[in-house]
């Protein structure tokens, strides 16, 4: 009978006079265990593995044992001392009381709308608008009569812009028993769509209706390839049409027309 000092010596025989190093086969599948086994929560193994004998549980242990040490000193040698993916991350120092914590990638800021430093008040149809510097203002020369037709470059409309854009206003009062939704009618249904007034947006402290909003200029245009935007505003007895054309924004014309200061009484036509 075999008893367990004499398998202890053969073992440490065979140990002795085994291989001192493994075959890559068994490296690399150790390796590939390592990369490819889930980290899980540990789980506390028994003390005795059942249903071996003591010679089997020591022959077991000394090759579990030589795999293990050779696949951990071969993964720190081929990384360099680097912790395996998925490691627990290298601790951080704590933020300070208060302050925010940065993720490393910059937020894209919106473009800033440019200042509407000048101002322009009508000498005919009662308004003033603040506009962008470097734009020129040319007045209407002659009164709007139709109350539709707002061509371009025509003398009847205050033109306001640059090589780039170009704000154009006319003004007329409303004739003898018009509502308000008399006169913005035919004017809205003038614009590319054909149909009643769109959106409500502020031109100054009034509320206007949207007749072209953003679609491409026809026709004559300050800049070419330009859209064009355009509102219409009822007050004080007198209507009033704003239109921005040419490479602007929907930001561009909104933000004009709220700086809109509408003076009816102060029209002279």
């Amino acid at each position: 009978m075999t008893t367990d000092r004499d398998f202890d010596r053969i073992a440490q025989a065979w140990l002795a006079g085994g291989p001192d190093e493994l075959p890559d086969r068994v490296i690399d599948a150790a390796v590939d265990q390592i990369h490819l086994t889930r980290q899980r929560r540990a789980v506390r193994m028994p003390w005795r593995l059942p249903g071996m004998i003591t010679p089997t549980r020591v022959a077991g242990a000394a090759v579990i044992g030589v795999l293990v040490l050779g696949g951990t000193l071969l993964l720190i040698g081929r990384l360099g001392g680097q912790p395996a993916v998925g490691g627990a991350p290298s601790p951080t120092a704590p933020a300070s009381a208060g302050a925010s914590q940065s993720t490393g990638v910059a937020s894209p800021s919106a473009p800033s709308m440019p200042a509407l430093t000048e101002t322009f008040t009508s000498p005919r149809y009662g308004y003033s608008v603040r506009y962008l510097a470097g734009w020129t203002t040319q007045p209407a020369t002659k009164p709007w009569t139709t109350g539709i037709d707002t061509l371009y470059r025509d003398p009847a409309l205050d033109a306001i812009g640059g090589d780039e854009a170009l704000l154009a206003v006319a003004s007329a009062p409303l004739k003898a028993g018009q509502s308000p939704e008399e006169w913005l009618a035919p004017y809205c249904r003038s614009g590319s769509s054909g149909a009643a007034c769109g959106r409500a947006i502020s031109i100054g402290d009034a509320t206007g209706y949207v007749a072209e909003d953003g679609s491409s200029a026809e026709g004559g245009t300050v800049a070419t390839g330009g859209v064009i935007f355009d509102a219409a505003v009822v007050s004080g007895g007198r209507g009033y049409v704003f239109i921005l054309d040419g490479h602007v924004s929907r930001a561009l014309f909104e933000a004009i027309l709220k700086t809109v200061t509408l003076d009816p009484a102060a029209a002279h036509e």
